[in-house]
């Protein structure tokens, strides 16, 4: 195991999403069983643990998250993934960056599709910057709501994962009539800072922790929109610089345009993560995507819901 990810809890003997790996010339490849460990929703698995592994194994494969910035997009489609099925994950280092895949055993079509880069993403600043100053507007009405925590083990390191059961968001309709989503993670004694999430050194909270935040925080400000539950179609992901331990942070989801019939409406959502220091407010990551909302995921998801 190399030095530099002894602090992650994703890799290793009792690792949550790797228990082995094996590195070639040109990439790395590894193998997962799916069991509820690995849910999003009962009987659903996450979509974070895929990006996450994606994160990991290119960052096993060749120290990926000593670079910044990082610009992580993911696609999902193809073959269904259940809770017992085996799949093959692979990362292969190429001239622009990493491609990766996640196939179930003898399916056909990925369940996921991958690219990780370094490369600059000047738009996103204009992007955050509206978000920050959004935050200082006064907005219509906002109530708040209680999720039991199904990703803890995702976003939280062992030791405090019994103590993250559950998670409040916040949700205000802004003036123009669009959702907004926040998520600002506490604890008993108030705001927690980021030493209780799962690092991947010393230095940093994994990114695909942060990656999963971002995607529940940005399909909640979907679900409020169109009042239909969604499933991950794609999500691209931007990291300005690493998340820090020693610091607070929030989430900001917005739903920026919904588009299909009634049974199968797309929204389309975007947001980021802020850093909390002092009196100050800084931007460190940018996310948008894309969620497929069915009718029938509403009522699954009400039952866990307490406003």
């Amino acid at each position: 195991m190399e030095e530099f990810h002894r602090e992650c809890c994703f890799c290793g003997e009792d690792g949550l999403i790797l228990s082995n790996f094996r590195i070639a010339d040109n990439g790395i490849e590894a193998e997962l069983v799916v069991d509820v460990r690995h849910e999003g929703w009962p009987g659903i698995p996450h979509g974070g643990i895929a990006m996450t592994s994606m994160i990991e194994l290119a960052d096993l494969f060749d120290n990926l998250t000593g670079v910044y910035p990082i610009r992580a997009e993911f696609r999902f489609g193809g073959d269904r993934i259940h809770l017992g099925d085996e799949v093959l994950l692979s990362v292969t280092k190429e001239y622009e960056g990493y491609r990766g895949e996640i196939n179930k055993r003898y399916g056909k079509q990925p369940y996921l599709k991958s690219m990780i880069d370094h490369h600059p993403m000047e738009e996103c600043e204009k992007e955050l910057m509206f978000m920050q100053n959004m935050l200082e507007e006064p907005f219509k009405s906002s109530n708040s709501f209680t999720v039991p925590d199904f990703v803890n083990r995702i976003i939280f390191q062992r030791a405090f994962q019994p103590v993250h059961r559950y998670r409040v968001f916040e949700f205000r309709e802004l003036s123009d009539g669009k959702i907004c989503m926040l998520c600002f993670f506490r604890n008993s004694e108030g705001m927690i800072h980021n030493g209780e999430f799962n690092l991947i050194s010393d230095t940093q909270v994994h990114p695909g922790a942060v990656i999963t935040v971002l995607d529940e925080t940005l399909g909640w400000s979907g679900f409020f929109t169109v009042w239909q539950g969604g499933v991950t179609v794609n999500l691209m992901t931007y990291f300005i610089r690493p998340v820090k331990p020693d610091e607070t942070i929030f989430s900001i989801g917005i739903c920026d345009n919904v588009y299909g019939s009634h049974r199968r409406k797309i929204v389309c959502c975007s947001g980021g993560i802020f850093s909390i220091r002092d009196d100050t407010v800084e931007p460190i990551a940018y996310a948008r995507g894309k969620w497929l909302t069915k009718p029938e995921f509403k009522e699954r998801m009400l039952k866990h819901l307490e406003f």
